[in-house]
C-alpha cells in the first residue's frame, strides 16, 4: 500500500514539473540580465516569466509555416550552396583522378610496346596491346563523361541558386 502510495505521488508530481514553469529574469543597474529559477536580489529590476513545455510534436500546418519563413528559406538555400560547392570540388577532383589513372595505364601499356619483337609475334603483342588501350581509353572516357555530366549538372545548379 505504501508503494502504491509513493508511486502515485512520484507521478503526480513528475507531469506537474514536466508540463510549465517559470523563471525569473534579473536586470542589474546597468541593463545586464540573468535567467534564475531563485528570485533576484532586493537591488535588481525582477521580471517572471512563465513558459510551457510542448510534447515535441508538430502540427502540420505549424511545420508548414515555419518553412515558409524567409529565413528559413535563405538557410536552406545557403546550405544547399554549400553543399554544391564541396560537391563540386569532390567532383573536379574525381575527375583528376580519373585522368590520372588513364594515363598511367596507358603508359604502361605503351610500355609494354617497346617490348615486342619485329616479328609477327611482335605484331601480333602490338596489336592486342593497341586493342586493350581502345579499351581502356573507352572505359575512362565513360566515366570520365558520367562525372563531367554530374558536375556540368551541380554547375548549373549553383547558378540558379546564385540567381
Amino acid at each position: 500500500m505504501k508503494f502504491l502510495i509513493f508511486l502515485l505521488v512520484i507521478m503526480l508530481s513528475s507531469q506537474a514539473f514536466a508540463g510549465s514553469g517559470s523563471y525569473h529574469v534579473c536586470t542589474d543597474a546597468r541593463g545586464h540580465k540573468t535567467f534564475s529559477s531563485e528570485p533576484c536580489a532586493a537591488n535588481q529590476k525582477s521580471e517572471v516569466k512563465t513558459y510551457k513545455v510542448s510534447d515535441g510534436v508538430a502540427s502540420t500546418a505549424n511545420a508548414r509555416l515555419s518553412t515558409d519563413n524567409p529565413s528559413y528559406q535563405s538557410m536552406r538555400i545557403s546550405n544547399r550552396r554549400y553543399e554544391l560547392e564541396r560537391s563540386i570540388k569532390k567532383s573536379e577532383r574525381e575527375l583528376e583522378g580519373l585522368q590520372g589513372q588513364m594515363d598511367s595505364e596507358l603508359a604502361k601499356l605503351k610500355k609494354k610496346q617497346n617490348y615486342a619483337n619485329n616479328n609477327l609475334a611482335g605484331a601480333t603483342y602490338r596489336q592486342s596491346l593497341a586493342t586493350e588501350m581502345q579499351s581502356v581509353t573507352e572505359q575512362y572516357k565513360l566515366r570520365i563523361e558520367s562525372v563531367q555530366d554530374e558536375l556540368n549538372r551541380q554547375r548549373f545548379e549553383l547558378s540558379e541558386l546564385s540567381e
